[in-house]
């Protein structure tokens, strides 16, 4: 019997009112490391695909980074203070980018209507 294996990514589901917030910033910007690669700052794309404040923007990349700092070694010698650094010193932004996510993402969210993104790995049999 052969086997082929097939992964998808499922993106956030954001309630249109809840675009700007932290969540919606973070949850963005591991839909945009997952599914575009080329972006070269998720983060920075996420706060202007959602409309979010320079404030908010800032809070989500001071999260970012922390995990990130937390979680790996980076792959160049000095990352900065700006997630592009960080994004371009580590090949892992999208697990970066959802747990930080994770760390924020609550029952009000939930209850909001927001799910975070996520792989599917499924298994076909032949």
């Amino acid at each position: 019997m052969r086997q082929n294996t097939h992964t998808s990514y499922t993106p956030a589901t954001i309630p249109y009112d809840m675009y700007g917030t932290l969540i919606a910033v973070l949850l963005t910007a591991a839909d945009i490391a997952a599914t575009e690669p080329h972006v070269t700052d998720a983060l920075a794309m996420a706060a202007f695909r959602t409309s979010a404040t320079p404030a908010t923007y800032r809070t989500a990349e001071r999260a970012a980074i922390r995990t990130a700092t937390a979680r790996i070694t980076p792959t160049n010698s000095e990352p900065g203070h700006l997630w592009s650094t960080w994004q371009n010193a580590t090949d892992e932004p999208w697990p970066i980018l959802a747990d930080t996510a994770a760390r924020i993402y609550g029952p009000d969210d939930a209850a909001c209507g927001i799910t975070p993104g996520h792989w599917t790995t499924t298994t076909e049999h032949h």
